[in-house]
């Protein structure tokens, strides 16, 4: 249900990119930029380097941390990174995750 559930807010962020006049590769940039996406991190057939899928353990984690820093504030701190995949990863390396 949680990866069911998840796909459709992916999938509704994406829509209403498109419904914003952006093309499919750049919602997908979007979708990208605001939410984990989790699968097989050796997984290179869409994307590479850090921002490959994240492993379905680090779930739970990354969940405690949205919840105690918000949306606003990750959105801000991300700004630098090309996926939320990324910045997870940067924030791993520095401890902080």
């Amino acid at each position: 249900m949680v990866l069911w559930s998840e796909e459709v807010f992916r999938y509704a962020n994406f829509m209403s990119f498109l419904d914003q006049g952006l093309d499919a590769d750049e919602a997908m940039r979007r979708v990208r930029r605001m939410f984990p996406m989790y699968g097989d991190p050796n997984d290179t057939s869409h994307v590479s380097g850090d921002d490959r899928p994240l492993p379905h353990e680090l779930r739970g984690r990354i969940d405690e941390y949205r919840e105690k820093h918000g949306a606003e504030a990750i959105l801000k701190w991300s700004v630098n990174h090309g996926t939320f995949n990324a910045f997870v990863r940067a924030e791993l390396r520095k401890g902080r995750l």
